[in-house]
């Protein structure tokens, strides 16, 4: 069964001008007629509309991936997060250990001081 060029472009979903650019480009296999229009084996279809498949679950293979990339940088977002909040509370408790040590120091100091008179 042969076709014409609208319809073929019906059938997979492209435009006409794509079907006329296929059949130039002799990608599309089409019999020229004696009034200069085309026809197109329904068969001769069959390779265009396969990859027109392939390439939806292409798509949806892709589409997966991103979805699941975008879980991923939400996890690191969130564990950026945690980090700063980490970085911030060592932070504090590194004031804290060097306010200590150095109260510390003082009472070392006390201590020699008082050993000292005591002697």
């Amino acid at each position: 069964m042969e076709i014409t060029p609208v319809q073929a472009a019906s059938l997979l979903g492209k435009s006409e001008r794509t079907i006329q650019r296929w059949i130039k480009l002799k990608k599309l296999p089409a019999r020229l007629l004696t009034d200069g229009s085309y026809r197109i084996k329904v068969e001769d279809l069959e390779k265009f509309r396969q990859d027109d498949e392939s390439l939806l679950a292409r798509v949806e293979v892709l589409e997966q991936e991103v979805a699941r990339l975008v879980n991923w940088i939400g996890r690191i977002e969130a564990l950026e997060q945690e980090i700063a909040e980490l970085k911030r509370r060592l932070e504090e408790t590194n004031v804290r250990l060097i306010y200590r040590f150095g109260e510390l120091e003082d009472l070392a100091r006390r201590v020699d001081a008082l050993s000292r008179s005591q002697q």
